[in-house]
This record gives C-alpha cells, structure tokens and sequence, in this order.
C-alpha cells in the first residue's frame, strides 16, 4: 500500500528441495508435465502469426528441450 499500478500483480518462484541428497522426483507429475508441453507444441506447431521463421523454430526447440526434460526426469 499503496499500490502505484493500474494492473496490480505478483509473482511466484519455485521451491527447489533436496533430500538424502538427491532432489526429489514425481513421475505423475513429470508425466502431467509431457502432456501438457504436447500440447503446447501442438498450439505452436498450428500457430500461423510467427514474426519471423527464426522465431517459430526457436520456440519449437524451447519445447523441445522443455519436454525432453520432463522425460528425463521421468527417469529409467
């Protein structure tokens, strides 16, 4: 107070939590997480009003290496 913006927000920030030395894993969650990416990826894929080609291909290679992520992290 007070708040000194038309468009009060916030913003949050992930916890990251190590225990027995080994940061804990959720497959359901990892797996909720490949779903989800998909189907960002299928929206971007769809998507017609890129402002260039090098800009499209370089936010198909973010969700790429984001979804690759989430299948590592899915583990063996």
């Amino acid at each position: 107070y007070p708040i000194l913006d038309a468009f009060p927000y916030a913003t949050t920030s992930p916890i990251y939590v190590i225990v027995g030395g080994q940061p804990i894993r959720s497959g359901p969650d990892a797996q909720y997480f490949v779903a989800w990416i998909d189907r960002l990826e299928s929206g971007a894929l769809a998507h017609k009003d890129w402002n260039s080609q090098e800009e499209r291909a370089e936010s198909l290679e973010t969700i790429r290496r984001a979804r690759q992520e989430f299948i590592r992290r899915l583990g063996p």
